[in-house]
């Protein structure tokens, strides 16, 4: 794939931090022998060093390096790499990941009482729910079929660094409406209906901005439209059927309980379980993002 529809992120190897990496020359040096799967490396800006062997996007390039063979035995055969089980496969098992961790359980009773008890804290409760389902997403597009625990979302200062990323995708996202607005008022649209279709990109837009967020940890990517859409169109129909289910589950949702309050009437207590499903709902449908990526990680 050329280097130049690449999504451009540096990497600093341990021992060599002034210098700044492409993931090609990753690869060169995976392929010369010079970069090992137990070196660490960060992606540039970060102070997060983990093995090499622990970035998905380095993987398929050391499992195609044969190990040099021992004079006197047999080179071992190359093991056929398993591809990842499909989206539909943790459909059903998903179902259950946003209650495989203490911490995911926390973020989803929090968010659900702090907004019974005080909009404020419940609206900057959500936004860390949104940071935590930056990890789902990031460790599921690494194969994790678990909820990531709060330290392998990372520590104070990650957690609040990812804060400010969400918020500034999400402004970056509600472009297709800023510019519509401005249009509107230059009197260059007037149809309703083009609202209306700058809404549903938004909608399709803002996800892949948080997976890229959360994969990449790179606001140029996310403010790159070519790249936010090489990249729906990579995970193809698997990203709109997981942006479809979250639709069908949360318009679900808001219409069951609906019903609910208006046969026995609205209670704290009914709010309280609809948040709380409501933010099950993001992690399940962040989880099916993230495997999506996962199983089209060799691709980006």
């Amino acid at each position: 794939m050329p280097d130049n529809v690449r999504p451009q992120v540096l990497y600093n190897i341990s021992g060599d931090a002034r210098a700044e990496f492409k993931i090609l020359d990753l690869r060169d040096r995976i392929r010369n022998g010079t970069l090992n799967p137990q070196d660490q490396i960060a992606i540039v800006g970060t102070d997060l060093w983990k093995p090499a062997s622990d970035f998905p996007e380095l993987t398929r390039y050391f499992s195609l390096v044969k190990p040099a063979a021992t004079p006197g035995l047999a080179a071992p055969s190359a093991k056929p790499q398993t591809p990842a089980a499909s989206l539909g496969s943790r459909i059903v098992p998903g179902l259950a990941y946003p209650f495989t961790d203490i911490t995911s359980i926390i973020v989803i009773v929090a968010v659900a009482l702090l907004r019974a008890a005080t909009p404020l804290l419940s609206i900057i409760f959500s936004m860390l729910a949104s940071v935590y389902a930056l990890g789902v997403i990031r460790k599921s597009s690494e194969g994790q079929t678990s909820a990531p625990s709060a330290g392998e979302v990372g520590n104070i200062g990650e957690w609040i660094m990812s804060f400010v990323r969400v918020i500034a995708v999400s402004l970056i996202s509600a472009w297709p409406i800023l510019a519509v607005t401005i249009l509107a008022f230059m009197g260059l649209v007037r149809s309703p209906a083009i609202f209306g279709i700058a809404l549903l990109v938004m909608l399709l837009y803002y996800p892949a901005s948080l997976a890229t967020i959360a994969i990449w940890k790179s606001i140029k990517i996310a403010l790159s439209v070519q790249q936010i859409f090489r990249f729906i169109g990579i995970l193809g129909i698997e990203y709109y059927a997981v942006i479809g289910m979250w639709f069908v589950i949360v318009f679900g949702i808001a219409f069951g309980m609906s019903l609910i309050h208006l046969a026995l009437g609205s209670t704290r207590l009914f709010a309280v379980i609809e948040i709380a499903v409501q933010t099950w709902s993001t992690l399940y449908a962040s989880h099916l993002l993230g495997w999506a990526v996962y199983r089209h990680r060799d691709q980006l």
